[in-house]
């Protein structure tokens, strides 16, 4: 299979968030839609990477990739900011923040580890 040129400008025009893994299943999602030995644009179904003007988190924060990847980008962001709220609010005492988030005191200390947030 190859690409047509207007696949092979998107690609090069793509910013790539999720990096090599990304460009690996799109084209090995393309190879799968593509009917004939020449992978389109279509094929690359760019529609999903590409946020939508109108959708209102597209300014939040990246929707490109799959359900899972934009889900578990949302996940970060959204716990992050409820971390650093509850311990803004108790004046970080991550024993009162781990009972008000409802979590074990070490999941809280692994959390505000892997979110910088010390």
């Amino acid at each position: 299979m190859r690409l047509s040129a207007e696949a092979v400008q998107a690609i090069d025009n793509y910013s790539w968030p999720g990096n090599v893994r990304e460009l690996q299943n799109t084209i090995e999602r393309a190879v799968i839609l593509t009917d004939g030995s020449e992978i389109q644009l279509s094929n690359l179904n760019f529609a999903f990477q590409r946020p939508c003007v109108s959708d209102e988190f597209a300014h939040v924060f990246d929707l490109s990739g799959s359900l899972t990847d934009v889900a578990s980008r949302a996940t970060r962001i959204a716990e992050r900011a409820k971390l650093r709220q509850v311990l803004e609010l108790v004046g970080w005492n991550k024993t009162k923040a781990a009972e008000m988030l409802d979590v074990s005191y070490k999941t809280l200390l692994s959390k505000v580890k892997d979110y910088e947030l010390e």
